[in-house]
């Protein structure tokens, strides 16, 4: 079973934010962030881990 967890870019402080599922609600998720990514379970070749 693969690990499920998020990410969200915050264009006010131009970063990557993780935070595990169920940490923010979806309303809050909405207002605080631009663009929310699911972590795919894949790997890239550096090991960094691949979120759509």
């Amino acid at each position: 079973m693969r690990e499920i967890k998020f990410r969200a870019w915050n264009s006010i402080v131009m970063v990557y934010q993780d935070f595990p599922k169920g940490g923010l609600t979806n309303a809050e998720i909405l207002k605080r962030f631009d663009n929310v990514m699911q972590f795919t379970g894949l790997l890239d070749k550096n090991g960094k881990e691949i979120y759509e």
